[in-house]
């Protein structure tokens, strides 16, 4: 009997500790679920960026040029590490960061910055 009371008052102190272990670990930094959907960025002289995040790290890229035709959506695929969303769509990976509602970078040089659709 003084066995089976010595395992137990171990187990809740320890499953406390485990269940703060993984809220921390997660803590700060959202799921990749609160991605999917569509971002654009703001719209500037060169381009308007769309990207649709769906489920199973799949996306898909497109280019707007003003007075131009768009671009054909192109497929690819995303990772989440934290705060940073790294998107490869058949090109240099593009390199997001989440900074509350928005995801900020850029791309060949020009800053970007994408909002929720």
């Amino acid at each position: 009997m003084p066995l089976r009371n010595s395992v137990t008052s171990l187990f809740w102190p320890c499953f406390m500790l485990a269940l703060l272990a993984a809220a921390a670990s997660s803590g700060g930094c959202r799921s990749s679920s609160s991605l999917l959907g569509t971002w654009q960025s703001e719209k500037n002289q060169d381009f308007q960026l769309t990207l649709e995040f769906k489920p199973d790290n799949k996306a898909i890229l497109t280019i707007s040029e003003p007075g131009k035709k768009s671009e054909p959506p192109t497929d690819g695929v995303y990772a989440v590490d934290g705060n940073t969303v790294t998107v490869n769509a058949g090109f240099l990976p593009l390199v997001l960061t989440r900074n509350g509602n928005n995801l900020i970078g850029a791309l060949m040089g020009i800053p970007l910055k994408m909002t929720k659709k």
